[in-house]
């Protein structure tokens, strides 16, 4: 086709069956080709990191009653099944998110549908170990989960079942939006065998369940591990104040935030600075 369009701006006009591709035509080809191009390098369907781990990344949705759906990830053997759009069942208010905080036009970010996590729906748990450590992620009331869905599944790829809310409640107020974390390890310990959740039943590592969070969830995660439940947290790209839980924890936060002098912090507390990093990434 291209060396058609070729020849028609050399000769003017070409014979096609009966009738004559001019180089009017030939031009809007020609335009509509580039735009394609261009429509495609300014918009394109990327491809997320996949995971390094060993384990195959199983995703399903757990009725937990009440109104609480949560989404786990978890390591799996092996699947039949295709990987599942990044967006599924939330794409919408992934799109407003993205829209609202980078300034984009909501109307430009219809591709991201498109975009294929690396999980496979309702694969099987993988038997390779009798139990799984957990981690729960903190939602961030400001943004969908989905928004660090590359970093759920590389965990799930390492041997880790993580637990997430698929969107946060929509309020009026941020402050609205309330999420115990305590409370779901509670629930998850009287699942019943013969329930939707049953295949999680007796598969949990009770007495190694971590919790983790972004953004604005840091502050939370810091204030919920030191309840007893948990022994390991996570604070990342937040900007609170740096606490001491009494638990193995992270905090990973951008370059130069100011803090206090670290002299008094517990050994097990790691704090990691990177260069680029943005608040709540």
């Amino acid at each position: 086709f291209t060396t058609t369009l070729v020849r028609a701006f050399q000769t003017s006009e070409i014979p096609v069956g009966g009738g004559v591709l001019s180089r009017v035509t030939g031009s809007i080809a020609i335009l509509f080709g580039i735009l394609s191009l261009v429509a495609a390098t300014s918009l394109p369907v990327y491809d997320l990191p996949a995971p390094t781990g060993h384990y195959v990344v199983g995703v399903r949705a757990l009725d937990l009653g009440d109104d609480l759906v949560i989404r786990v990830h978890y390591p799996a053997d092996r699947s039949l099944s295709a990987r599942i759009p990044s967006g599924l069942g939330e794409l919408k208010g992934y799109i407003d998110y993205v829209s609202a905080r980078y300034d984009i036009p909501v109307s430009l970010l219809g591709h991201l549908g498109l975009v294929k996590t690396h999980a496979y729906p309702n694969a099987q748990l993988s038997d390779e170990l009798p139990i799984y450590r957990v981690l729960i992620q903190q939602p961030n009331p400001s943004h969908p989960s989905i928004h660090v869905t590359s970093l759920t599944e590389e965990l799930a790829s390492h041997g880790f079942i993580v637990l997430s809310i698929p969107s946060p409640v929509e309020t009026d107020t941020t402050e609205a939006f309330t999420f115990d974390a305590e409370g779901l390890a509670e629930r998850l310990e009287v699942i019943d065998p013969e329930g939707q959740g049953g295949w999680l039943a007796e598969r949990l590592d009770f007495g190694r369940i971590g919790l983790y969070g972004f953004g604005d969830a840091g502050q939370t995660v810091v204030e919920s591990c030191n309840g007893g439940t948990f022994r390991a947290g996570a604070a990342i790209g937040s900007s609170i104040p740096l606490g001491d839980p009494n638990i193995p924890f992270l905090y990973f936060r951008p370059e130069g935030k100011e803090d206090a002098p670290l002299n008094d912090i517990r050994a097990t507390t790691y704090v990691v600075t990177s260069r680029g990093m943005l608040e709540d990434n």
